[in-house]
């Protein structure tokens, strides 16, 4: 397919050249010794390729010393520009953008592409910009790319040759309408989703360092604890650590084999599975159970560590970077335990034994077993697990029930955006101001 195809459209829509009716500006370049990592006297600010999310995020800035006032001024990012990545290691970022919706003090980098149309293009800015998001351009821009010294890089010449097809200005803002409308129900959802994840969090400290009992509390080597529970090494309350399986995988199999990216939020997710096919001796051995508790035990400096509980009862085994805590049922509830590792406290703990690898950190059995925890013991020491452990399992249901509310607001938009942008659905501006007037 040439360029110019890049999205059907109805006949009374108007088609222009990117190359001819879009401005385009490549970012500043510079040399190490210009690098600052926070303010520094006389330097200015720079967005990379980690600030072009699905906002731009101005956290995590650069800092450039030496520039002269003219580049300053003039690689500085500006309202109403689409800011994409033009250079990645990653070719499928090729063409990720943001739409910059104020004026900033702040310029952007040489592997970012400022895009703006021209103000007598008749092209609205926004319209530009979901025109770049749409799945068909983003597949475009990132099947364009080309590889050089282990970068993929954006083709401009591919970029400048596509053809963009637009409608009457006021129906391209009543586009741009409805699809914000689109991305503040999904905001909505995702605020939503974040808030009940800080109330399970806060409730988890609260659970994990007062109990249920109201008890009395004590000093203890890991901060304050009810007087009836005691700390432990978590090798007292596991029998066994138990590493998974080093073998091959295929995207089909008999049985799915979770991986560390199955492991997501203290819970196991299935997806993006691969498969093994097994002896059955091998199989009875690795199936997991419900209840199981998985601890990923090598990753970056950030996800190492993570905790997922297997809530299923789905056949799957789980590979070698995973380990299986095979609990004492005596001393501990699995779930409790699941609900405890993945606590914020439990988490900085573990993250002490992380030891750097080649190019990941690493977190070994004999180590895990070293951290300690807070349990509740004595006579009811295991019904008030269980009571914690329902308390925290019942405020992650409520949290997770918000992630198929998200998952389908984001297919809805998605949807929308082809609908719209195609000219398969036409809006009526006049229709749509009508019925906000009431």
């Amino acid at each position: 397919m040439r360029p110019t195809d890049a999205l059907p459209h109805p006949s009374d829509w108007r088609t222009a050249v990117v190359g001819s009716a879009v401005e385009i500006k490549r970012g500043v370049s510079w040399s190490k010794d210009q690098e600052h990592n926070k303010p520094y006297d006389g330097a200015v600010p720079v967005i990379g390729i980690s600030n072009v999310q699905e906002r731009l995020e101005s956290n995590k800035l650069l800092w450039l010393s030496g520039l002269k006032p003219k580049a300053i001024e003039q690689k500085k990012v500006k309202k109403n520009w689409s800011i994409m990545v033009g250079s990645n290691g990653n070719r499928g970022r090729i063409g990720n953008c943001v739409l910059v919706e104020q004026d900033a003090e702040f310029l952007f980098a040489s592997f970012l592409i400022a895009a703006k149309p021209n103000v007598d293009s008749g092209i609205v800015p926004q319209f530009f910009y979901r025109w770049l998001r749409t799945e068909e351009v983003q597949s475009y821009l990132s099947a364009s790319s080309e590889g050089s010294t282990g970068l993929s890089n954006l083709s401009h010449t591919f970029f400048r040759k596509m053809a963009i097809a637009f409608p009457r200005e006021d129906e391209q803002r009543a586009i741009v309408g409805i699809l914000s409308a689109a991305d503040a129900a999904i905001d909505n959802a995702r605020e939503a989703y974040a808030r009940a994840i800080e109330v399970k969090r806060a409730l988890a400290q609260e659970l994990f360092s007062r109990g249920t009992r109201r008890e009395a509390q004590k000093k203890s080597r890991i901060g304050p604890i009810p007087t009836s529970w005691e700390v432990m090494a978590i090798s007292a309350a596991v029998r066994n650590f138990e590493y998974g399986l080093s073998l091959p995988m295929y995207l089909r199999g008999e049985t799915p084999i979770l991986r560390m990216g199955n492991i997501q939020h203290g819970d196991v997710v299935m997806d993006d599975l691969k498969y093994v096919t097994l002896s059955h001796t091998t199989l009875d051995r690795y199936l997991l159970k419900r209840g199981d508790v998985l601890f990923n035990r090598t990753n970056s400096q950030e996800h190492v560590g993570k905790i997922g509980i297997y809530r299923r009862d789905d056949p799957a085994v789980f590979a070698s970077y995973l380990i299986r805590l095979h609990v004492d049922p005596k001393r501990i509830d699995n779930y409790y335990l699941g609900q405890l590792l993945n606590s914020y406290s439990a988490q900085c703990r573990i993250k002490r034994y992380a030891t750097p690898g080649v190019q990941q950190v690493n977190i070994n059995a004999k180590n895990l077993g070293k951290v300690l925890i807070p349990v509740p013991s004595g006579n009811t020491g295991l019904d008030e697990q269980r009571e914690i452990s329902c308390i925290l399992e019942n405020a992650d249901l409520r949290s997770r029930c918000y992630l198929p509310v998200i998952a389908a607001l984001e297919q809805l938009k998605r949807s929308l955006a082809h609908d719209l942008l195609t000219g398969t659905v036409r809006v009526d501006p006049a229709s749509l101001e009508k019925e906000a007037r009431g």
